[in-house]
């Protein structure tokens, strides 16, 4: 996994850019962090560099990217952690084959429900109907 993708799970599990993930990811962003703050324990340098970094709410680089390291660690040596980052990982990873981030929908309805994904769009769009 890429130094990159720790460095946004970082900053997601610090507080930042929360609110452009799925509520899955979300959810596994809390599951993440509820993990590890059992993992670090009270008073342990990893607990700080995680207290720190939500103290922040991500913004501080330096912060976060300590916190990476300690995920990074904690993933390293547990299962639980491993599998929980693992899960995550794709929501922060972009497609290397195209400019643009890796989307993944699930549409619900019946058969007269029309649904339109548009990747780049340029000119004019227009529906007839």
């Amino acid at each position: 996994m890429g130094d990159e993708v720790m460095l946004a799970m970082a900053a997601a599990v610090a507080g930042k850019a929360t609110e452009l993930l799925t509520q899955g990811a979300k959810d596994s962003v809390a599951s993440l962090r509820k993990a590890l703050r059992k993992r670090f324990g009270d008073g342990t340098p990893e607990r700080e560099a995680l207290d720190e970094a939500r103290d922040a709410d991500g913004e501080d680089e330096v912060l976060v990217g300590t916190l990476a390291g300690h995920i990074r660690d904690a993933a390293d040596r547990d299962e639980d952690i491993r599998g929980l980052v693992s899960t995550l990982a794709p929501h922060f990873t972009a497609d290397e084959h195209t400019e643009y981030n890796t989307v993944h929908n699930t549409v619900t309805g019946g058969r007269d429900n029309k649904v339109w994904q548009i990747n780049k769009l340029e000119g004019g769009f227009h529906i007839n109907g």
